[in-house]
């Protein structure tokens, strides 16, 4: 309880912008502690609440991993606050899709 785990970057995923705003309010706004390291899919099992982040998907949680339920295949509190607060940043925050669209041209 109170703690996030992620995986470290060194074990292969991504250095993502969403993973990293997603850290900063979980650290700065929400008070956990988040720690970087090796985790199993048991652990995963065991776990009250998973999510994954992506640059399109934003924070999208997980109720299912191997035909086992997680938090009985609802999307927790602490994922639904952690997308609100996202989004929050993100809209008060960044390039809107339209001034970057103009940008590409």
């Amino acid at each position: 309880k109170g703690v996030v785990w992620t995986p470290p970057l060194y074990a292969g995923i991504l250095p993502g912008i969403t993973r990293a705003a997603a850290i900063e309010i979980l650290r700065e706004k929400l008070r956990l502690s988040v720690r970087e390291e090796l985790f199993g899919v048991v652990d995963l099992y065991q776990a009250e609440e998973v999510w994954i982040t992506g640059t399109g998907a934003e924070i999208i949680g997980i109720t299912e991993i191997d035909g086992r339920k997680i938090n009985d295949a609802q999307v927790g509190a602490l994922t639904k606050n952690l997308v609100n607060l996202y989004r929050g940043v993100t809209a008060s925050s960044g390039t809107p899709v339209n001034e970057a669209q103009a940008v590409a041209r």
